[in-house]
């Protein structure tokens, strides 16, 4: 019901917060098994279905100005039930991104359209300056 992973995202943003405070950069990227964008169909045509793992990225849970970055150009997650067909009956979304702290300059975040081939993930690729 992604209790587990909201308790994880508190403990995680504790961890960046410190780490922020004592003068650091912070970058953590990863699948977080929530919906990235909020709402991945506005971005990628997919069939519908009750997902408990696909809800909303809880973005209050972040510390103040940390920012969510996940490419909106192609979907990082397919639900793997079923082999993918890539004709929009599959049930996408992104949940794998990146959060960084506000001394981070996100200057491309996008995902490589692996068509999933690899995995039931796409790549996530970020370019960033360190201010």
């Amino acid at each position: 019901d992604g209790t587990i992973s909201n308790e994880q995202l508190k403990i995680l943003s504790q961890d960046m917060k410190t780490e922020y405070d004592k003068g650091n950069y912070v970058i953590a990227a990863g699948d977080f098994n929530k919906d990235m964008l909020g709402d991945s169909s506005k971005y990628f045509e997919r069939s519908e279905g009750e997902f408990n793992w696909a809800a909303p990225f809880e973005t209050s849970l972040l510390p103040k100005d940390f920012l969510v970055h996940t490419g909106e150009n192609v979907p990082t997650c397919r639900n793997a039930d079923a082999p993918f067909k890539g004709d929009g009956t599959d049930f996408v979304l992104s949940v794998d991104g990146i959060i960084t702290s506000p001394n981070v300059e996100v200057v491309i975040c996008q995902t490589v359209d692996t068509k999933f081939a690899y995995s039931d993930h796409n790549p996530v690729k970020m370019e960033f300056i360190l201010k």
